[in-house]
C-alpha cells in the first residue's frame, strides 16, 4: 500500500534437533502483519512464501515456533502440532511437509 509496510517474514534453516526426526526444515522465524492490516490474506500469503521457499530450497517442510496467541492461527493452517521440550521459550512448535497441499482457511 504506498511505501507502507503490511507485513513482513523471515526464514532461516532450522536446527535438525527442533524438526521431526530425519527431517530437514525451514524454520518461520518471523511474522508479523500490522494491526491494521490483520484479517486481510497478507499472513497467509507470507506463510504461503514461507512454505514455496521451504520446497523450492529442498527442505522436507517449515517449522514454527509460536507463541502461545499465535498457536491457534497455524493450527487453522493445517500444522502439525509437535511436543515441545521443558525450558523453551515458545510455547508451540508446528510442523508441515512442502509436499502437503497448500492450506485452507
Amino acid at each position: 500500500a504506498g511505501n507502507d509496510v503490511l507485513g513482513v517474514a523471515a526464514w532461516e534453516p532450522a536446527d535438525p534437533r527442533d524438526c521431526p526426526a530425519g527431517r530437514r526444515g525451514l524454520l518461520l522465524h518471523g511474522l508479523y502483519v500490522a494491526p491494521a492490516k490483520q484479517r486481510c490474506g497478507i499472513g497467509k500469503r507470507l506463510l504461503q512464501c514461507a512454505l514455496s521457499a521451504a520446497a523450492a530450497a529442498g527442505f522436507d517442510g517449515l517449522l514454527v515456533r509460536a507463541q502461545r496467541d499465535a498457536e491457534g492461527w497455524f493450527g487453522q493452517k493445517g500444522f502439525q502440532r509437535l511436543p515441545v521440550d521443558g525450558g523453551r521459550d515458545y510455547a508451540g512448535r508446528y510442523w508441515q511437509p512442502t509436499n502437503r497441499a497448500p492450506f485452507q482457511d
